[in-house]
């Protein structure tokens, strides 16, 4: 339990105990204001912690600080290791409530009613999410002598951590449906779905990873160059030789975006570009991948393709998306024939 010892006197726990740091120490005796009973322990525990720390930062003499000060000083503090974007937000979001207060005056219940109003209406694991970045920038005050202890946030365990994670039913993703929405969409985003398909690769690290000069299409090893993967590392990819074709209409079409002054000429300037012809905006993951809405569309076309004419519109747009072919085989649209097509109606 530390320095302090936790006894019963009357009807309510009490600690006593000697606190020392440095050179310097203080003596502890007070009441809790707990009652005495079994299932009331563990508060008093977190009492106990709050006081051993509140009595650790007066011996310390340091100066108590802003909760803006500390947020700075934890958004800032590791530049090798910086704070993630939507961990930054989080943080952003406390000092626009509490700003220059002092955070060791604010009662643990604000940041408790702060979290439970921020996160009433969304799902428990993403309470947990946000509550882990709270928690995170607490416990590092509180190791700095600027805050007690954490306050009593009700944590969910089987949303932090799930006995099983949620898995998309990739199962229903077939070769022949994977084609469909590629032979449906825009080449920007049916070229992108392509080298998804044949390397397993992320969105983010084609549309944010890959430039011009990444691709090298020389004849019999034709390959793509991912940059600042997960890992750190390039990591190379293997093309197969059908989608010659496809990059060959992809990168024309490029071409008149650079002759058009949408994007700078070099080898260097990114690979894939938005269905204007303009680079993906870098986010640093703090949002979308930015094409989800081609995909959605692209989607949405092939459905129509495929619908049964004889479907009553009522009961058409309540059907599920991966409903409506059973047979064939699509794999040949690697070569994406329809982008040729396709490609003239770009504008």
């Amino acid at each position: 339990m530390g320095a302090l010892t936790i006894y019963q006197r009357g009807d309510y726990f009490h600690v006593r105990g000697t606190i020392r740091k440095g050179d310097r120490s203080a003596r502890v005796r007070e009441g809790l204001g707990v009652v005495a009973a079994r299932q009331n322990k563990k508060a008093a525990e977190v009492e106990a912690r709050r006081i051993e720390a509140r009595v650790a930062a007066e011996l310390g003499g340091g100066k108590r600080l802003s909760l803006a000060t500390n947020a700075n000083n934890f958004l800032t503090r590791s530049p090798a290791n910086p704070v993630r974007s939507r961990d930054a937000a989080i943080i952003q979001e406390l000092t626009k409530k509490f700003g220059v207060r002092i955070l060791w005056d604010i009662p643990p219940h604000e940041f408790v009613s702060f979290v439970d109003d921020r996160q009433r209406r969304n799902k428990p694991e993403s309470r947990e999410r946000y509550l882990n970045t709270v928690c995170s920038f607490l416990n590092v005050t509180i190791s700095g002598g600027q805050y007690p202890a954490l306050p009593p946030f009700i944590r969910d365990q089987k949303a932090r951590n799930p006995a099983t994670r949620a898995r998309r039913p990739v199962q229903q993703f077939r070769r022949d449906l994977l084609g469909d929405i590629i032979d449906a969409a825009h080449p920007t985003i049916g070229v992108p779905l392509c080298v998804e398909w044949v390397a397993g690769s992320r969105v983010s690290s084609l549309l944010q990873g890959c430039s011009l000069g990444d691709l090298d299409l020389a004849p019999g090893r034709m390959t793509l160059t991912f940059r600042d993967t997960k890992n750190g590392d390039d990591v190379p990819v293997a093309l197969p030789e059908e989608l010659r074709p496809t990059f060959a209409v992809y990168l024309g079409w490029r071409n008149q975006q650079v002759r058009a002054g949408k994007v700078e000429p070099g080898s260097d300037q990114p690979l894939f570009l938005t269905y204007k012809g303009r680079p993906y905006k870098p986010n640093g993951g703090a949002w979308g991948t930015q094409n989800k809405t081609g995909f959605n569309n692209a989607r949405k076309r092939a459905i129509k393709l495929w619908r049964p004419a004889t479907t009553p519109r009522s009961r058409r747009c309540k059907q599920p998306a991966m409903w409506r072919r059973s047979t064939g085989c699509a794999a040949s649209r690697l070569t994406t024939s329809r982008f040729s097509s396709a490609s003239r109606n770009i504008g």
